[in-house]
């Protein structure tokens, strides 16, 4: 009934102890685990118009991007149902991963939608960005993720990460009640030492 976290003493990463097996993790993306659904169910109802063309120098998601990058190819990885997509496609050439079949569907209306993991993909080194938007923690075996990433990334390419933070306010004051401590999907809560570290 309740999962285990450790922090390494080492690189200071919280991680799920025992971990899930890799497989349980990718189904429950895919649409088994029941509190994930639930969130996908709420942002699918409220995020399927697309928005204006947003001030990229102010918008949260694009400023730190578009400050080192004004254009080129766009990868977002785990897309979900687009909503990142939809800021970028003013500035960018983008596309999108999803393994959840559910989310996927709704990002694949306005955009191209890989549907399966990077790995399996048979995609070139031709990415100037490829953006993580609060996907990381969910991936098992992350070092595998970032290889996979470097073989598309062009070499002055930028790797974008949007991760919880485990030394954060939030999770110091609600411990393992954190929103992002549940699930069985969340492997992994990175800090800066372990997320430079990575």
């Amino acid at each position: 009934g309740y999962l285990d976290y450790e922090r390494c003493s080492a690189c200071t990463l919280v991680f799920m102890n025992p971990a899930m097996p890799a497989d349980l993790v990718e189904r429950g993306f895919t649409g088994d685990d029941e509190l994930l659904m639930e969130y996908f169910r709420i942002i699918m109802k409220y995020k399927s118009g697309l928005p204006e063309k947003p001030d990229p120098e102010t918008d949260t998601k694009l400023g730190d991007i578009y400050r080192l990058k004004h254009s080129g190819r766009l990868l977002d990885v785990g897309c979900s149902v687009g909503d990142f997509l939809r800021r970028a496609k003013f500035f960018y050439d983008v596309e999108g991963v999803e393994v959840n079949p559910h989310t996927a569907i709704v990002a694949e209306q306005h955009f191209k939608v890989h549907k399966k993991v990077l790995s399996s993909l048979n995609l070139g080194k031709d990415y100037d960005i490829v953006t993580l938007h609060q996907i990381l923690y969910g991936v098992p075996e992350p070092v595998e993720l970032l290889r996979d990433i470097h073989k598309i990334l062009r070499d002055d390419g930028i790797l974008y990460i949007n991760t919880p933070n485990a030394d954060s306010h939030a999770v110091r004051l609600f411990q393992g009640k954190a929103n992002h401590l549940y699930g069985y999907t969340t492997q992994n809560v990175f800090n800066h030492r372990s997320l430079s570290k990575l």
